[in-house]
């Protein structure tokens, strides 16, 4: 088998950066790093909005009010970009579709200000009857629904919407991360756009989370079924991945190193109170 080509957009530091922040792939994290890299008046952020919305409150703002946003971040549907008039990018995290599924799960279980967790409480549902019951659209698919930017909740995910994720990742982000490898993430970001990366304490950790070894074959499968798409999606994202690393050669390397380093040891001397 021929090997394949992936080719991501080339940044420009002029551009725009719009975080799309898939829910429960770590992006909170991202968001707090990515705050400290901009002015806070040219800073928008959709966290607080529906999905639906992030779309219509951009809308109202002017051409000379958008020109003068560096960052767009929080949740949405890919698409947002065709309201500005400037140059743009697009940074991504996906994470592994099981994994993610759990998160979402335990999240929605143990958050009570979610508004799906109440239903899930009073129904009492374990994993399986929370995947049958679709209060939680992006339980379905949900990063492939989201990087195709098509909004049909209450649709299954089609393949239309998986080669419209695939082409959206290649043609319009400049760095499409892994939750699994965060760190070698962030080294992108800052190679490619310029970025200072701090060592970082990670946000929204659910210390009662599920892992693929907590869930049987079953459920394991099921999620698999309801994601089939995602996984592929994910597989495709990984390529992309790897290829980037590589196209930043020895270097890339190097630095990752380094910064892993520094993490070991101020956490060392975070543990042991010096």
């Amino acid at each position: 088998m021929g090997r394949m080509n992936y080719q991501l957009q080339k940044p420009n530091l002029e551009q725009t950066v719009i975080f799309l922040h898939i829910h429960k792939t770590g992006g909170r994290t991202l968001e707090d790093i990515l705050k400290k890299q901009y002015d806070p008046q040219k800073i928008l952020s959709t966290d607080n909005l529906k999905w639906r919305q992030s779309h219509e409150t951009l809308s109202q703002y002017s051409p000379a009010e958008l020109e003068n946003i560096k960052l767009i971040k929080g949740h949405m549907y890919f698409g947002i970009h065709n309201i500005l008039l400037q140059p743009f990018t697009y940074i991504t995290i996906l994470r592994d579709p099981i994994e993610r599924v759990l998160s979402l799960y335990c999240y929605i279980r143990d958050e009570p200000k979610n508004p799906q967790h109440k239903e899930l409480i009073e129904k009492g549902m374990n994993l399986e009857q929370f995947l049958c019951s679709g209060i939680a659209k992006t339980a379905e698919n949900g990063q492939t629904r989201i990087l195709s930017g098509i909004q049909a909740e209450n649709k299954p995910c089609s393949d239309e919407m998986f080669k419209l994720a695939k082409e959206n990742l290649s043609k319009y982000f400049s760095v499409v991360g892994l939750t699994e490898q965060f760190d070698e993430t962030l080294i992108l970001l800052k190679r490619l756009l310029g970025y200072n990366i701090p060592i970082y304490s990670t946000k929204n950790k659910n210390k009662r989370r599920l892992s693929i070894d907590d869930i049987s074959a079953k459920e394991r499968k099921m999620i698999e079924q309801y994601n089939s798409f995602d996984l592929q999606l994910y597989e495709y994202a990984y390529q992309l991945f790897e290829e980037q690393k590589k196209q930043q050669g020895y270097l890339f390397n190097l630095e990752y190193t380094y910064f892993k380093s520094k993490s070991l040891v101020k956490k060392y001397f975070i543990n042991s109170g010096k």
